[in-house]
């Protein structure tokens, strides 16, 4: 089941997106460190903002990965994905269908038309699962990511 956090999952929530930076860190554009130093109230405001969904994802009553997707402030009719990460063990059994699902239902109940996400060049799993979704490539730029290699972000799009 893929669902939104509310602010009183605020530790659930924590505690699944640093387990996610800690196992996998090359596909984030943050860092375990930094957010381990964040307080309470920065993910208890992170869950209570209207303009970000954050989704957890839960089999049989256990978080097992998590999704976010956020108004953009560049572009106010779209939307714009990430951090998404399932636990390894969770991965290649329709998991992310179901976050693109609810991502996509969130971005058009608030009346956006279009959908952003980016990633890092060689996460090839992330490049597969925007393309199976109809994402449209437009556009890759070198950047320094938070463990120091330069790699390129690929950027992509797509109507809803």
């Amino acid at each position: 089941m893929v669902r939104l956090f509310t602010p009183p999952e605020w530790s659930a929530y924590r505690e699944i997106r640093l387990e996610a930076l800690r196992t996998d860190p090359g596909v984030f554009s943050s860092d375990h460190g930094r957010e381990q130093a964040r307080p309470e109230d920065h993910w208890r405001a992170r869950l209570a903002d209207e303009r970000v969904g954050i989704f957890g994802v839960q089999v049989d009553g256990a978080w097992v990965g998590m999704t976010g997707v956020v108004q953009s402030s560049e572009n106010p009719d779209a939307a714009v994905l990430w951090g998404s990460w399932l636990r390894p063990e969770w991965r290649r059994r329709g998991l992310s269908v179901a976050m693109y699902v609810a991502r996509f239902a969130w971005a058009r109940g608030r009346g956006l038309t279009r959908v952003l996400v980016s990633h890092r060049e060689g996460n090839t799993a992330s490049a597969s699962a925007n393309q199976k979704h109809g994402f449209e490539r437009v556009r890759e730029e070198l950047r320094e990511w938070p463990d120091g290699a330069v790699e390129a972000e690929v950027h992509y799009v797509l109507d809803l």
